[in-house]
């Protein structure tokens, strides 16, 4: 049964989830020599109008077409029919809103992304509204499946309605995929030869890119299935994180090319050539620069990526919610190094009990899986010994190393999941009293060689430290097999030291482009207008610096927190900005 956890990361506390950096990462910087300079403050944009709905944090995406915009929004935990399920409202006056009609979910599904396209294929002409499905509320309950089904009672797929006539959607397709697990993205394109497809995310295959023929939109087919599987090996050792899965999709044409870009989370930006809908191609996959504007590791979380017009830049954001991480300073054969590593969950708390420094003075043979895999510890103080993942639970390792005289333990990533990082937990009764931390494979075969070879191997010290959370990166997309970030952009909350202390998510969320802005929902910090006119493809990272041009929300204290974004220019000509504001509904202001 193929499950990975994914979507919507939970607000996490320090420490819970962290990720892994390459091994031969800079030893960590103060933030006062990373942090970019403080940003003058940006224009207020001009509300012009609100639909209000009190759905207390529970709206999601934005989108329009024509007069009317596509609300989505979810209810927990009780999915309540009455207010989950997509809005249409009435836009055409932007100062006064009004609701044109509510389509609810299905019972036991939330309605997370709206997308709503006009088609004029071989086979049918008008306006559809496509909407995802995802299970919530007190109507679903867990059980185990062997069909590869996410194991709940509410809807997944996506549905498709006719909303020619907005003011009275109709269903076209319902609750449509062969594997309806939860769906949690999608985008629709036509190929300009009379055939239209949609982009979907699976929740849950591994396979989770799935292309849907919607020529007939009452007739969906799918038509191909791929993911990480079926790509290059090398992904898994450039990741940095344990999360590998697709969370958002965007599709363009580009010199007759049509490119999916994928939001591939902890493996940061993929693309695909989609041109021929049925066989998707992979062209190339970004890596995240080390270090991060925080002066520390990358955490990934790759959430968001939308191309400029031209499709020589993307933009592209990451999902962090964790204000904090956790690091290990090491030193091998004299070159010393910076890491972001797991914990064990069980036993001693590791920052506070790892040994400092430790000498890593021995490996473990086999997978440290029996206490025969051990030499005993030599005399001496902390003795650290490395672990290679696999074969059985963390806590056998830890109990067979503690039985063995060791003072606390590394285990080391597996080659199939690279330089993924994982918290270790407890599968057994063992009592375990010496600390351990988890490290990326990059790192432990480092360690490994310099130790077969008689070389000094330390843990200098491990620490917890702020991070900040995910922002605004600019990628050069024209060498497709080489994409380069040129540059960044964090609003003043999003790092250290202001983040720590700030309530609510800071990170970034959805984003549209339009020219040379960039549009952001950037949850506490509301939605943020980026000028990145300054980066110019070819630049090489650090080429450019995006610039906020304006802003509404924000502050210590924010009206509401964003979650989509969308620019649309109404049939009347004027070009407005609609936010989906989570706490009170949808937004419409005028373009700075």
């Amino acid at each position: 049964m193929s499950l990975h956890v994914r979507r919507l990361p939970l607000l996490v506390g320090a420490l819970t989830l962290v990720l892994v950096a390459a091994a031969a990462a800079p030893a960590a910087a103060t933030h006062s020599e990373q942090s970019p300079p403080e940003p003058e403050p940006s224009a207020t944009l001009d509300l012009l109008g609100q639909y209000e709905i009190d759905l207390a944090g529970h709206t999601t995406d934005v989108w329009a077409l024509g007069n009317y915009a596509y609300l989505g929004a979810f209810h927990n935990p009780i999915c309540s029919l009455d207010l989950t399920g997509v809005r249409v409202i009435d836009i055409s006056d932007p100062t006064s809103p009004t609701l044109a009609a509510f389509i609810p979910s299905s019972p036991g599904s939330r309605n997370n992304d709206v997308k709503a396209a006009s088609l004029h294929t071989s086979s049918w002409s008008g306006d559809i509204l496509v909407r995802t499905n995802e299970q919530c509320g007190a109507p679903f309950l867990p059980r185990l499946q062997s069909n590869g089904l996410s194991g709940n009672s509410g809807r997944g797929g996506i549905d498709i309605f006719d909303v020619t006539d907005p003011t009275n959607p109709h269903a076209l397709k319902q609750n449509f995929l062969p594997k309806a697990n939860g769906i949690h993205n999608t985008y629709i394109w036509e190929d300009g030869d009379g055939g239209a497809y949609l982009l979907a995310v699976d929740d849950v295959a591994f396979d989770d890119v799935i292309v849907i023929d919607i020529t007939k939109p009452q007739s969906p087919k799918e038509i191909a299935r791929t993911g990480q599987a079926d790509w290059p090996s090398d992904i898994a050792a450039e990741v940095e994180g344990p999360s590998v899965f697709l969370h958002d999709v965007w599709v363009q044409q580009v010199d007759g090319q049509f490119i999916a870009y994928l939001s591939y989370w902890d493996a940061g930006l993929v693309l695909l050539d989609v041109t021929d809908p049925a066989n998707p191609v992979f062209l190339g996959d970004s890596v995240y620069p080390n270090p991060d504007l925080s002066g520390l590791p990358p955490e990934g979380n790759g959430h968001v990526a939308v191309p400029n017009a031209d499709g020589s830049l993307v933009i592209f954001g990451d999902e962090d919610q964790a204000k904090f991480a956790a690091f290990m300073s090491s030193t091998i054969d004299g070159a010393a190094g910076t890491n972001k590593i797991g914990t064990a969950l069980f036993g001693p708390e590791p920052l506070a009990n790892f040994p400092e420094p430790g000498n890593v003075v021995a490996v473990a043979d086999a997978f440290g899986c029996d206490t025969g895999d051990f030499a005993p510890a030599p005399d001496g103080p902390a003795d650290v010994v490395l672990i290679e993942r696999g074969a059985c639970f963390f806590s056998t390792k830890a109990a067979n190393a503690q039985a063995a005289g060791y003072d606390a333990y590394l285990v080391f990533n597996d080659a199939a999941r690279g330089d993924g990082i994982t918290n270790m937990s407890s599968g057994t009764a063992d009592v375990i009293t010496i600390p351990g931390i988890f490290i990326g494979n990059t790192l432990g075969n480092s360690m490994r060689d310099a130790i077969t070879n008689s070389l000094t191997v330390t843990v200098d010290g491990v620490f917890g430290s702020e991070d900040g959370e995910g922002f605004m990166r600019v990628l050069d997309v024209t060498d497709q097999a080489n994409i380069v970030q040129v540059g960044t952009y964090a609003t003043e909350r999003t790092l250290p030291p202001e983040n720590a202390l700030a309530m609510g998510t800071r990170d970034a969320h959805n984003v549209v482009v339009d020219g040379d802005l960039a549009y952001w929902a950037w949850y506490y910090e509301g939605i943020r207008v980026v000028d990145f006119s300054d980066c110019d493809a070819g630049d090489g990272f650090g080429g450019c610096t995006p610039v906020e041009i304006a802003h509404w929300g924000g502050g210590a204290e924010p009206p509401d927190t964003f979650w989509g974004v969308y620019v649309h220019e109404l049939p009347s000509g004027e070009k407005v900005v609609l936010g989906s504001g989570r706490n009170h509904g949808l937004y419409i202001f005028a373009t700075p």
